[in-house]
């Protein structure tokens, strides 16, 4: 890794979210089950419903009673009732349009109390104000004494076990440290929320894969691998993944690579040190507000790649590619972009510094270019322009005096920048991953 990797790598350690996670107890009424085989580890099936499993009433959380082995809050005339309603966990409570990235930055983590959780006591909540999931499909990674409350496990693979579906989503709350395992979302919704400093190393496997229309949510996970699959691999018609806040790196091909049938959404993100391209883009996807850096190859035969930073060759119409910062990617040509078509639009990005086999050789090649300011580029549009940005440090955040300042596309409608914060500042909206002060 060269000295701008060390640096993004060390810019990502230094803006990940610190994030305020509590457990609070889990009642009657989770995720509908018939045996305990359809619960997480941790939890027991209880009354038609999934629940933290407990001994004596010492493993359950303030306020709860340990029955017939399942910590619950139901009062005894409501157990002999059956009033336990399995439809009180919705599934669709957990996708990743409820869970925002923005809620996931230094500025908005708080170390409150557990009382100031969420609305609800059958749920676990992050953040302030809190983003929160039923508690019953909710696992926190615990690697040793003391566990909060509630279901844990001591790996990240026990979290997401083995299970065929029909099976409950998931969300997995993964703290600080390094998790050795490839998550396998095979036809089933999983939510990874990582402490400051989460990392999840695939070795020479797969950090995470999405199958037969599984869905994964990332947030504040890094993913790195240090062999020659991606780091994240989406594949078979309808699986998808979001991710947000997460540097992704090391693989020796391409870091992300997306199938076609398959979506990705990636922000505020950084992709580097990748040796045959950052990602590839195969399906649908929205990348902005994204480093892409130190990627691609240059060299003959298997030794170099067609692409540096991003290849984008799925449907035009369902990709987007705006407010990007590509930097020090290399690649035989198209070092920083290539397009499959013209209909492939780079709106309001950055690319400075990108390498091709030849000097001068174009930073972008078969797309249309909007808004943005990119070094090498033949007959550019009259709204880019090619200017040096500015960036600060050898980094991707630009001075106050670059002339990507208020030049991006005037009428994007973005809220945020890498950072989270507001765009714009000042008259309009500044070009690449980051909106100076």
């Amino acid at each position: 890794m060269n000295a701008r990797g060390v640096a993004l790598l060390a810019v990502a350690a230094a803006l990940a979210a610190p994030l305020a996670c509590f457990v609070a107890r889990a009642p009657f009424g989770g995720y509908a089950c018939d045996t305990a085989h359809g619960c997480v580890d941790g939890q027991t099936c209880f009354r038609g419903a999934c629940v933290a499993a407990c001994t004596t009433v010492a493993d359950c959380a303030d306020g709860l009673a340990c029955v017939e082995g399942a910590c619950t809050d139901a009062a005894p005339d409501a157990l002999d009732a059956g009033t336990g309603d399995a439809g009180s966990v919705d599934a669709g409570d957990v996708d990743g349009g409820d869970v925002d990235g923005g809620d996931v930055d230094g500025g908005d983590a708080d170390g409150g109390s557990p009382a100031d959780a969420g609305p609800d006591a059958g749920t676990l909540c992050y953040g302030d104000p809190p983003e929160c999931f039923p508690a019953a499909i909710v696992v926190t990674v615990c690697p040793g004494e003391p566990c909060p409350p509630g279901a844990t496990a001591p790996t990240l693979d026990d979290s997401i076990g083995w299970s065929l579906p029909p099976i409950p989503p998931l969300v997995v709350f993964l703290p600080a440290g390094t998790h050795d395992a490839t998550v396998l979302a095979l036809a089933r919704d999983i939510t990874i929320v990582g402490e400051d400093g989460a990392i999840i190393d695939g070795n020479d496997g797969f950090a995470v894969a999405v199958r037969s229309g599984g869905h994964v949510t990332i947030h504040n996970v890094d993913l790195v691998v240090n062999g020659n699959d991606a780091a994240l691999d989406l594949e078979g018609s309808g699986s998808s993944a979001e991710v947000e806040r997460a540097t992704i790196s090391g693989s020796g091909d391409q870091c992300i690579d997306t199938a076609s049938g398959t979506t990705l959404l990636l922000r505020r993100s950084i992709v580097t040190s990748c040796g045959k391209g950052a990602v590839d883009l195969d399906g649908d996807g929205t990348i902005e507000h994204c480093v892409i850096a130190d990627s691609g190859s240059i060299g003959g035969g298997a030794n170099g790649s067609n692409f540096g930073g991003v290849y984008l060759r799925g449907a035009p119409e369902r990709t987007a590619f705006r407010f990007n910062t590509l930097v020090g990617n290399h690649a035989n040509d198209a070092p920083a972009v290539r397009c499959a078509s013209p209909s492939f639009v780079v709106d309001s990005s950055i690319s400075w510094d990108n390498l091709g086999s030849s000097s001068g050789e174009d930073d972008m090649v078969g797309c249309t270019v909007l808004y943005s300011d990119v070094e090498d580029l033949a007959a550019p549009d009259t709204t880019t322009i090619s200017a040096d940005p500015q960036l600060v440090d050898g980094g991707f955040h630009i001075a106050a005096t670059s002339p990507a300042k208020d030049a991006a596309r005037p009428d994007a409608g973005v809220d945020d920048d890498f950072d989270g914060d507001v765009r714009p500042i000042g008259p309009g909206y500044d070009i690449g991953a980051d909106e100076a002060p």
